[in-house]
């Protein structure tokens, strides 16, 4: 069972940064995503304008904090799907 634990983190660990890149490219390609992204951006710069300096610098930093958890769920997510993928596919090799 250790085995086939070390090998799903071998795996996990191996195609992680690909599907990552890969995804970014698909976001990209998105058109709902990209007018998502243009709408937050502006709604962003809507606001910035109306603050003091150190409102926005307290903005940013909160939208770059934002923007990590983000990623962080983003990643996460993905990876449970693999790891989820990955049983189901030993599973159905054992038969």
């Amino acid at each position: 069972m250790v085995e086939i634990e070390n090998l799903k983190k071998e795996i996990l660990d191996l195609i992680t940064p690909y599907l990552a890149e890969r995804a970014g490219k698909i976001y990209i390609e998105n058109e709902e995503y990209k007018e998502s992204s243009k709408n937050a951006d502006l709604i962003f710069e809507e606001l910035n304008e109306t603050l003091t300096d150190e409102q926005q610098e307290l903005l940013e930093r909160y939208s770059v904090a934002n923007n990590i958890t983000v990623a962080l769920t983003e990643r996460l997510a993905y990876q449970q799907g693999m790891r989820d993928f990955l049983n189901l596919f030993i599973s159905l090799l054992k038969g």
